[in-house]
C-alpha cells in the first residue's frame, strides 16, 4: 500500500477488511493462506449476502481480497490466487441523491453552531470528503484577512494526491469558517474542527452531527454523501467544466463523474420545466 501511495485511511480500511476475512476463514478451521480455495472466498462472499451487505461494500471487500491474494501470489507465499476468476456481484446503479437549493438553504437555516455551520458549508462548498475534512489542520487552510464576496480561500487537503491537494474556498466557505475560527477555542490540537473535550472532532461525532442536521431539515433519502453529490451536480448546472469538478473531488478518472453529469442534465430539464414562463 505505501508503493501504490494509498491514504492513511484506505490503508486502515484495506487492514480491517484483511482481518475480517482472516477470522473467517479460521473459523473454517484453516489453518495456512495455501489452504484457502475459491469455494471458501464464494462462502464469505454469500455470509455477507446473508447479512445483508449492500452490493457496493460487498464488491468493495472482494477488491480488497483480490488485492490480498494478489500480493500473496507475487510474493511467492501461495502458488495460485484462489480469488482471481471470482465475478463481483452486479452492482445495481441508482441515481445520487442531489438536493435542490431549497433544500441546502433549508439545510443551512436549522444551524445555528459556527463549528457545525463552517463544517456543513466546507462540505457543500468544496465537495471534500467527510474524512478529508476529519483531518484538516490549521496549517492547511488560507483564508483573505478581508473577506469580500469575492474572496477566495485555500486548502490543503494532504489525504489526496499530490496533484490535487489544492483546492479553493470561496467567499461563502471563508466568511463561514472565518467565523468559527475567530471563536474556536485555543486548544492543544491543530485539528480545525474540535469537540467540547478539547480533542479533533472524530469522524464518527461529523457523521452524526451532518446527519443529524440532514433529519432535522426534513430530508427525506439524503445523507451526508447527499453533500458531496450536490456540489458536484451544481457546479456542472452552472457550467463548471467537468475537468475542473473531477479535480475538486479528488477524482482520478473523468469516467467516474459521468454519473454527476446524467443527474445535472435531469435536474436541468426539471428547472426549466418547473421554471417556465
Amino acid at each position: 500500500m505505501p508503493a501504490r501511495n494509498y491514504a492513511a485511511e484506505t490503508r486502515a480500511i484495506y487492514a480491517a477488511e484483511v482481518d475480517f476475512f482472516l477470522v473467517f476463514i479460521e473459523k473454517l478451521g484453516l489453518k495456512d493462506l495455501k489452504q484457502v480455495e475459491r469455494r471458501h472466498i464464494e462462502s464469505y462472499l454469500a455470509q455477507l449476502d446473508r447479512k445483508e451487505y449492500a452490493v457496493a461494500t460487498r464488491r468493495r471487500k472482494l477488491s480488497v481480497i483480490k488485492s490480498f491474494f494478489g500480493w500473496l501470489k507475487v510474493s511467492k507465499i501461495i502458488a495460485e490466487d484462489p480469488s482471481k476468476d471470482i465475478i463481483p456481484p452486479r452492482l445495481q446503479w441508482t441515481s445520487p441523491r442531489v438536493l435542490t437549493k431549497d433544500e441546502y438553504r433549508r439545510l443551512l437555516a436549522v444551524i445555528d453552531e459556527p463549528r457545525d455551520l463552517a463544517l456543513m458549508q466546507l462540505l457543500l462548498q468544496t465537495g471534500i470528503r467527510l474524512a478529508e475534512a476529519h483531518g484538516l489542520n490549521l496549517t492547511d487552510i488560507s483564508l483573505p484577512k478581508n473577506i469580500t464576496d469575492e474572496s477566495v480561500g485555500i486548502l490543503r487537503i494532504v489525504e489526496r494526491p499530490q496533484k490535487s491537494q489544492m483546492a479553493y474556498l470561496n467567499a461563502t466557505a471563508c466568511h463561514a469558517l472565518s467565523s468559527w475560527l475567530r471563536g474556536r477555542p485555543a486548544v492543544a490540537t491543530e485539528a480545525i474542527f474540535v469537540s467540547r473535550n478539547q480533542n479533533r472532532l472524530s469522524r464518527r461525532q461529523m457523521q452524526r452531527l451532518m446527519n443529524n442536521y440532514i433529519q432535522e431539515a426534513g430530508l427525506s433519502h439524503a445523507t451526508i454523501k447527499a453533500l458531496r453529490y450536490s456540489f458536484a451536480t451544481h457546479h456542472l448546472i452552472r457550467g463548471t467544466p467537468l475537468k475542473q469538478v473531477q479535480e475538486c473531488l479528488g477524482i482520478k478518472l473523468l469516467r467516474s463523474t459521468e454519473v454527476y453529469v446524467e443527474v445535472a442534465q435531469s435536474l436541468k430539464a426539471q428547472y426549466m420545466q418547473a421554471n417556465g414562463l
